[in-house]
């Protein structure tokens, strides 16, 4: 055997018998199941990278519905099959040993795929688009992600995950990464640090403490029970700077992604043409070109910006904030009233943790939509300084803590 399978081997053996494959509980696997929108009969269903099938046992629980199970070790397909037969689920779970990766569905085919603790096997974004094209129209994709909590974490967590998961990034990153490739993030929460300790750390020292005396002759599982209490004693050190992540993920035909400079003249004539129509009551100060030069030499140089765009390109929304102001969110009107502004306005409060706005007092729309994301209005004004000499309210929202 060569060290490669032994490894294998002795990594099976530190994860023999624990409740779960990766952090989590049923509680919060429940709780999850339950923020979900609601699902079509009949729909069709994936548990990825279901291990021994905690989490597929929950879906058929509570949604009622045949949950396709598929793993690359039959001895936990097997385990899932023995479990639900004597909760008497038998008829809702579906086992197939394979590679989740790979699936044999046609395109538009599933309603929901659920990735607990298992999409960082093939990797966060190449998950994503493989799946996309599989998902009904409006198919959803729930995961949890090893993510980056915090802006700036430490060099001895950051040292440890480079080596052993360099696909971790932030939850912003991870946000902007799914609506590049066309999810739609409905929802994103951290998993609480018990759900690491109680059904996964704590069962893995047992573990670790009962092989430590074979590992005394064989210098490869020593070494991999070694991997394993740094990485124990190091989440013990750093739990509030990374966690996992759970992400629910709805299948869209728009996608955001940053601006590029090539984008100013559609942004330039968007922002003309939302100000026309949304907000008649506005005085037309500038010109076509006015907008254009606004855009190219302020705009987009000062600002992070964000385009939503369909899949002709065409430019649909964008939205400009600095490091506090949300400066401009404008959408086309035909593009309103679906959820794009919300997925624009999410981009900056992943961001950050205090954002404020102006918006007029008149624009009855823009001032329920802020209200409705935990804006609060600070303050109101005659006008009197800005260059449409119209009423305005100032609105600041801060980060939940």
């Amino acid at each position: 055997m060569d060290n490669k399978s032994r490894e294998h081997v002795a990594r099976a053996r530190i994860h023999s018998g624990l409740p779960r494959q990766g952090p989590g509980s049923d509680k919060n696997t429940e709780e999850t199941v339950r923020r979900l929108p609601s699902l079509p009969d009949a729909a069709r269903i994936y548990d990825l990278g279901c291990g021994p099938g905690r989490a597929s046992i929950i879906l058929a629980r509570i949604l009622r519905q045949k949950i396709i199970c598929v793993d690359l070790q039959q001895s936990f397909l097997d385990q899932l099959n023995d479990d639900a037969a004597k909760r008497k689920l038998e008829h809702l779970i579906e086992t197939r040993c394979g590679d989740m990766s790979v699936l044999p569905d046609k395109k538009g085919s599933i309603d929901l795929i659920w990735a607990e603790g298992a999409i960082y096997a093939i990797g966060f974004d190449a998950g994503l688009r493989s799946w996309h094209p599989l998902l009904s129209e409006r198919g959803m994709v729930a995961c949890s992600e090893l993510s980056w909590l915090v802006p700036n974490p430490s060099e001895e967590p950051i040292a440890y995950w480079k080596a052993n998961y360099p696909g971790i990034r932030s939850v912003a990153q991870n946000v902007m990464a799914a609506e590049q490739l066309g999810y739609e993030c409905i929802d994103h929460f951290t998993l609480p640090e018990s759900c690491w300790w109680d059904e996964y750390y704590n069962p893995w020292s047992r573990n670790l403490e009962d092989l430590r005396e074979d590992a005394k002759h064989d210098e490869v599982l020593r070494a991999v029970i070694e991997r394993a209490s740094v990485e124990i004693d190091l989440f013990r050190r750093f739990s509030n700077e990374y966690g996992y992540e759970f992400y629910l993920l709805r299948k869209s035909d728009i996608k955001i992604r940053q601006a590029v400079s090539d984008d100013a003249p559609q942004i330039a004539q968007l922002m003309a043409k939302s100000l026309r129509e949304a907000l008649p009551f506005l005085p037309i100060i500038h010109t076509a070109e006015d907008d254009l030069m606004h855009i190219s030499t302020t705009v987009l140089p000062n600002n992070e910006v964000f385009v939503a765009h369909n899949e002709r390109e065409q430019i649909v929304g964008f939205i400009a904030f600095d490091d506090e102001w949300v400066h401009t969110l404008y959408l086309l009107p035909e593009f309103m009233s679906r959820g794009i502004g919300t997925r624009l306005l999410n981009i900056a409060k992943v961001q950050r943790k205090r954002l404020m706005l102006w918006t007029f007092q008149k624009n009855e729309i823009a001032k329920l939509f802020y209200a409705k994301h935990g804006f609060v209005v600070t303050k109101e004004t005659d006008g009197a300084s800005n260059e449409e000499r119209e009423p305005d309210v100032h609105f600041e929202w801060i980060a939940p803590i």
